[in-house]
């Protein structure tokens, strides 16, 4: 599914936030960037049969955008294209929540945007759903669930509805064409 990496030299948030990610999303794969290079990490993804990329970037230590790029393995060698950053207002890392609970190797994931009423809102689910679809179920191990308020408030839940994983608010979502 999902290549998830930092920038050069993270910081520990940043390196917390990406572990949380990677385990809440189904299939993903956390990589330590290192001095990868873009290529690099196309290449990693390309081995390990994913089809996304996504690098968290930082300021000032936290967590400030998502970039995700997907894979072209059309041609040799393969590429990735940018499609699209979130640019991130805020996170709650799961050791910061005292409610979240861990889930461990889930398996199948459902995405609700039943709240969205903007297009951006629509847009960030849309790009979710791409990126979770080969893992998608009505009775998911992960529910990522979108709400709406002054940013687009991103959650995660257990099958038994226990808050999983990292809080995310995302100010704005670019699309790439």
């Amino acid at each position: 599914m999902i290549l998830i990496t930092t920038s050069h030299r993270p910081s520990q948030r940043v390196r917390s936030f990406a572990k949380d990610l990677s385990s809440v999303i189904p299939y993903s794969i956390r990589v330590t960037r290192g001095k990868k290079t873009l290529e690099d990490l196309v290449i990693e993804a390309y081995k390990n049969g994913l089809s996304y990329i996504a690098i968290i970037g930082e300021r000032r230590g936290n967590p400030s955008t998502i970039e995700i790029y997907k894979m072209d393995s059309s041609m040799m060698p393969p590429s990735a294209i940018r499609i699209s950053t979130l640019l991130l207002s805020g996170v709650r890392l799961s050791r910061e929540n005292p409610e979240s609970i861990r889930v461990y190797n889930p398996r199948s994931v459902k995405v609700e945007y039943d709240q969205c009423v903007t297009d951006e809102c629509f847009t960030l689910a849309d790009i979710l759903l791409s990126i979770t679809s080969k893992a998608f179920s009505h009775q998911p191990d992960v529910k990522i669930v979108l709400e709406e308020s002054e940013y687009v408030e991103v959650e995660f839940y257990s099958s038994t509805n226990h808050r999983i994983g990292p809080s995310l608010r995302i100010a704005r979502v670019i699309l790439y064409k």
